[in-house]
């Protein structure tokens, strides 16, 4: 593993089968990642750009009207409601700082689709679908650990403490600012493992698996370091997409979630 520091002190090199992959860490509200981001791509021109999005939330990033088509009755139909409550928590706690800032939240994600698609590289969305990672972070903790992320959701929809760019790029160094997830995953350990770990290995899998003699992946900084110790492991990607049995708990939850949600929208 090598660093570039001439492009970006937070692009990690790793070779990895007579290809080259580079790691880039970024923090997902932060105007510097967007200028990293936009730089290592127009520098390396790679044949590939990998990026931490699954569909589901490349398509909320680039969509700004996806709030005035929702059918919020569909979507607990659905079984999305937790989807939906999580999505709002996070783009409630990057749309604040980012409103401080005056950075979109994903904004470095979207840079790196544009970026790509200015050096004819190929587009990898690599990250598990947010719906998989949320139901198997639910399955994996009590009623009581249940209630206590529901709570921290809510605070993250109305908490107020400002957040400076200072903070935000200590993000990308190992600071003490995590992002939404991460900070779930502080809170309760137990979802640490759905929440980051397997990510870090869902993400090296596809990684490898896509085409092209060299690769930039665009990944938040906290996935960095459990992604470099992975890329010689094998990954079974099929376990890390079955979603378990539904729990006990959730006949009881059922009609808090939506709840919760209308109360959010509101």
């Amino acid at each position: 593993m090598s660093v570039a520091p001439e492009i970006s002190s937070n692009l990690r090199r790793v070779d990895y089968e007579g290809r080259t992959i580079w790691l880039l860490g970024t923090a997902h509200v932060s105007s510097e990642s967007v200028s990293e981001v936009q730089r290592a791509i127009a520098e390396l021109k790679p044949d590939a750009v990998c990026i931490e999005l699954c569909q589901s939330r490349y398509d909320a990033l680039t969509d700004p009207e996806r709030w005035q088509k929702l059918d919020i009755f569909k979507v607990f139909r659905e079984g999305k409601a937790l989807f939906l409550l999580a999505n709002l928590a996070i783009g409630a706690y990057q749309r604040r700082i980012g409103k401080e800032l005056g950075v979109e939240p994903g904004a470095e994600l979207i840079a790196a689709a544009e970026a790509a698609k200015e050096v004819n590289a190929a587009i990898s969305l690599v990250d598990r679908d947010i719906h998989i990672t949320l139901k198997r972070t639910w399955s994996t903790i009590g009623f009581r650990q249940k209630m206590t992320l529901l709570g921290a959701i809510l605070e993250s929809l109305v908490v107020t403490e400002s957040v400076s760019a200072e903070q935000i790029e200590q993000l990308k160094d190992g600071g003490d600012l995590p992002d939404m997830m991460e900070a779930f995953a502080t809170a309760l350990p137990e979802v640490t493992e759905p929440l980051i770990f397997e990510r870090d290995r869902y993400m090296v899998d596809k990684i490898r698996d896509t085409p092209g003699q060299t690769i930039v992946a665009v990944v938040g900084a906290a996935h960095v370091p459990g992604m470099l110790k992975n890329f010689e492991t094998k990954v079974d990607r099929e376990a890390l997409e079955r979603i378990p049995p539904p729990s006990p708990w959730l006949g009881a939850l059922k009609w808090v979630i939506p709840a919760v949600i209308l109360g959010a929208f509101y």
